[in-house]
């Protein structure tokens, strides 16, 4: 067995970090409401400036000037196609875009997310011209910020992707080197085109998961079978050097669900190679602190794991399991076997509650979507004991009547997240954790329609502004459009941010493709 080494968007430091924002993407929102505060001012992007008009003293100490807390994010505006574009301070009264790549097609790729390589400077995938495909770029939020790293993969385009930041200030990511239908390679990265290598070739790495001490564990490596003939990869790490890609765990089948702890170690679903059994494994980063917590399933049935690992307090982690008796229900561990357990059977017997979306939102506690096979899909409330394990609200009243809740956000004391109740629609919805505070914010497209991309969508939490406010998009079909909006929860709080169709004289409707909101800082 041998690896295949070569030797060779915003700034907000106060900023919650949005959770559960990576569902399904159809249901970009995009909601509306006209007010006389929303000025739509015109600006030029800061590394555009004709430097003749700059009157600025030229021993102006940069370091003095104090930067405003803005928003990188990506819109897909008709004209210009998918691009950056910047919310100076965090407001609509300075926004720019970026526009990479010239005219309609867009520069920024959004098959994958951005990562920040150090303090206000972010790695994406991305094109400036039909010439080079889409490569590795950096950005600062300026013009003159925004450029190519390296060319990895002449005019095809190595297709970067899963980037993922080391605490060194490095950041290894996945791509293509060699073209056609070859496996993808590891490279690592520290911003420029010099210290942009390869790792080890044609592992096809997936699943790339900081562990927070300076490492990344990931799937890799095919490893042949001699037996069946068929190939699977191992458990490896990098540090980001040659020396430090090594292979710590080679058995049959990949790790699923692999998810960082931030504490040294991640955690992941394996099957054992000998004898089938499914359960959750812990990893540090070394073969001697890679070890099975618990056997939860003793059969080759690889149903339900995607085990949505999600870590509530430094005692316990929840996730979800599958086995005969119970079906695909919420389990808790504590990283140890005894510390292992099925937290409540929601819908009893063989019969799965299906949870979903498991998001931890402070306190010790999550939320999910679950059903319990008496009030369909809602929004459930855990702390990780059965007692503490309850239905948050009956949104949409009856058996086969799911309000499908979505989008869960935690900022501060509260929890947004996107429910239909048949009588508004989808729409945005607040809770506290208690049933009584659990209601709709605001019937954004009035009546029985959803207030998303389409009228059976809803709209799109997006990002935390400084004020805690939640910043998210929609349509109300007033004729507006696409647009993004701010609210405080309440109903009276919630209005329009910026319509970026009015950017555009070209036809068509904005959206915001792979829900890319970023901190920035940006001098005004």
């Amino acid at each position: 067995m041998t690896l295949k080494l070569k030797s060779t968007l915003f700034v907000l430091t106060t900023v919650l970090a949005l959770q559960g924002c990576n569902d399904s993407a159809s249901s970009s929102s995009n909601d509306t409401e006209d007010t006389d505060d929303n000025t739509q001012a015109e600006t030029v992007p800061p590394g555009n400036e004709d430097s003749e008009n700059d009157d600025s003293g030229s021993d102006t100490n940069v370091d003095d000037t104090e930067l405003a807390q803005g928003i990188l994010f990506v819109a897909n505006v008709p004209g210009y196609g998918s691009e950056f574009w910047v919310s100076v301070d965090s407001t609509a009264n300075e926004l720019y875009p970026i526009d990479l790549f010239a005219g309609n097609r867009g520069g920024v790729s959004t098959a994958t997310q951005p990562v920040e390589l150090a303090p206000n400077v972010y790695l994406f995938a991305g094109s400036e011209d039909d010439d080079t495909g889409t490569e590795l770029f950096r950005t600062d939020g300026t013009l003159s910020g925004t450029y190519l790293v390296k060319n990895i993969y002449n005019s095809n385009g190595s297709s970067p992707n899963n980037l993922t930041q080391l605490d060194d200030g490095k950041v290894v990511f996945t791509a293509r080197s060699t073209g056609g239908d070859s496996k993808r390679s590891l490279w690592v990265t520290d911003g420029t085109d010099q210290g942009t290598n390869v790792l080890a070739e044609d592992i096809d790495p997936k699943f790339l998961t900081p562990l927070g001490n300076g490492k990344a564990v990931f799937s890799g490596l095919f490893i042949p079978d001699t037996e069946t003939g068929f190939e699977f990869q191992g458990l490896m790490v990098t540090d980001g050097s040659v020396a430090g890609t090594q292979v710590i765990y080679s058995e049959r089948l990949s790790p699923q669900g692999l998810t960082s702890l931030n504490d040294g170690r991640a955690i992941f679903y394996f099957q054992d190679a000998e004898n089938g059994k499914w359960g959750p494994w812990i990893t540090d980063g070394t073969s001697e602190g890679t070890y099975k917590v618990k056997t939860i399933r003793d059969d080759y049935n690889r149903e339900g794991v995607d085990a949505q690992f999600t870590k509530i307090s430094d005692e316990l982690i929840l996730f979800r399991a599958q086995t005969p008796n119970e079906g695909i229900e919420l389990w808790a561990t504590n990283g140890t076997e005894a510390g292992t357990y099925l937290v409540k059977d929601i819908n009893p017997g063989e019969n799965s509650s299906s949870p979903f979306r498991i998001t931890a939102i402070g306190d010790g506690k999550a939320i999910f979507r679950a059903d319990d096979g008496v009030n369909g899909q809602e929004p459930w409330v855990t702390d990780g004991s059965a007692e503490g394990t309850f239905l948050l609200k009956d949104i949409r009243s009856g058996t086969f009547n799911n309000s499908d809740p979505q989008w869960f956000v935690a900022v501060e004391d509260r929890v947004y997240f996107v429910a239909n109740d048949s009588t508004h629609g989808r729409e945005l919805w607040v809770t506290d954790g208690t049933t009584d505070n659990t209601r709709l914010v605001k019937d954004l497209n009035p009546g029985t329609g959803g207030s998303g991309s389409t009228t059976n969508s809803g709209p799109v939490p997006h990002f935390v502004l400084p004020d805690g406010r939640l910043l998210f998009s929609g349509n109300d079909r007033s004729g507006i459009g696409f647009a993004l909006w701010v609210t405080d929860g309440t109903n009276e709080g919630t209005e329009l941010f910026y319509n970026l169709e009015a950017e555009s004289a070209a036809t068509g409707s904005v959206s915001f493709p792979g829900n890319i909101f970023l901190p920035i800082s940006i001098e005004p």
